[in-house]
């Protein structure tokens, strides 16, 4: 690969490792629009803060959602950090839990076409901004423990060379050996 998608657990087309246009509404918290909340969530000047105390699940629901099946690189900032955690999902699949001030990156394949959204996890309290989701373009594909022997052939990074473990003579010229 060429690197852009290296620290992910991604193999994507990378001769055409292009991202769509960011499909979150409003994802700046610019207004107090284009998102639903529910519990202690509120958008004010600039950023979707939570007061979560209480530790139950509050939602921050935008009005966009996901195509079915397609992987999404959606990005986040939080601020303002004091506790708990808050997760980013695209339909109902969560990324990962973030318990820090940071900018983080979540690489999703969508199960559903239900909303994008944050959730407040173990009572977070702190502030996300600059959400945003785009479609990963190409012809993505997660992978989970694989080497490049998995790759099959066909594909420009496979593995071209068969039998490579001389299991028996198949593949090779064996004259004079």
């Amino acid at each position: 690969g060429s690197g852009t998608l290296d620290s992910y657990p991604l193999i994507a087309d990378q001769t055409n490792a292009t991202l769509g246009s960011d499909e979150v509404a409003n994802g700046t918290f610019a207004s107090d629009t284009d998102w639903t909340k529910t519990g202690s969530w509120v958008i004010e000047n600039g950023l979707a803060s939570c007061s979560d105390a209480s530790g139950q699940y509050n939602y921050l629901t935008n009005t966009n959602r996901p195509v079915l099946g397609k992987t999404y690189k959606l990005t986040f900032t939080v601020s303002n950090y004091v506790s708990g955690g808050v997760v980013v999902r695209a339909g109902s699949v969560n990324g990962v839990t973030r318990t820090a001030n940071g900018t983080y990156t979540e690489y999703i394949t969508t199960l559903d076409t239900e909303h994008f959204r944050a959730r407040s996890i173990n009572g977070f309290v702190g502030s996300i901004d600059n959400f945003t989701a785009e479609l990963v373009n190409g012809n993505p594909a997660i992978m989970t423990n694989q080497t490049a022997s998995d790759i099959e052939n066909g594909s420009p990074y496979a593995n071209l060379i068969q039998n490579t473990n001389f299991t028996d003579s198949s593949e090779w010229s064996v004259a004079g050996w």
